[in-house]
């Protein structure tokens, strides 16, 4: 598994008020993955949070998930933990990208959720691998961590790529909305642990 490395580079953030630095990594595969940081930052048993990029979610602010709440959030709290952010490009929907994923809200528009909108499609509900985010992680010396996540899919990924992973639980501050609920409904029934979706 092939990659290369541009960075780190300053980035004075108006997300955290502070600076931080960003690396970028580039895969054989064509994935592309930011690693964020502080100047100083803990490789051993480090908190880790790895976010999928949301293009509705984190850059038009779409409602109809949390990704830009729960992002902005876990990025605050890493760095002063002096912790890592993995921002992972093409993984957009769950892993099926963009095109599909535009499909799967036309469905949600018809009342569908995400979890059976992506079968419908011919997809599987979760899509996402995350060697090349094992990858980077092994980059940097670390081998033990503390995954800020409720989503058992990727403690399940990493540990099969050769770390060992414990899950930090993060209490986020998003509510249930009439936005968001089918989005959070799919997350149940994918088995995160969201403790107010009773559906």
């Amino acid at each position: 598994m092939q990659f290369k490395k541009i960075g780190p580079i300053t980035t004075p953030s108006s997300i955290t008020n502070n600076t931080f630095l960003s690396t970028l990594y580039s895969f054989d595969s064509n994935n592309k993955y930011f690693l964020i940081h502080k100047k100083k930052y803990k490789t051993k048993n480090p908190f880790v949070r790895i976010t999928s990029r949301c293009v509705q979610g984190h850059i038009f602010g779409s409602k109809r998930c949390d990704c830009r709440a729960q992002f902005y959030e876990t990025l605050k709290y890493v760095l002063k933990n002096n912790g890592l952010l993995i921002y992972a490009f093409n993984q957009d929907g769950r892993g099926i990208g963009l095109e599909k994923q535009m499909q799967s809200y036309m469905l949600g528009d018809r009342g569908i959720d995400s979890y059976d909108a992506l079968l419908q499609l011919g997809n599987k509900p979760e899509e996402r691998e995350y060697s090349e985010c094992a990858e980077i992680l092994k980059d940097l010396g670390i081998q033990k961590l503390f995954l800020v996540t409720n989503n058992f899919h990727k403690v399940d990924e990493l540990e099969k790529n050769g770390l060992n992973v414990q899950i930090k639980k993060f209490k986020t501050k998003v509510k249930l909305t009439k936005h968001n609920k089918l989005e959070l409904i799919a997350r149940k029934k994918l088995g995160h642990a969201i403790g107010y979706i009773n559906k």
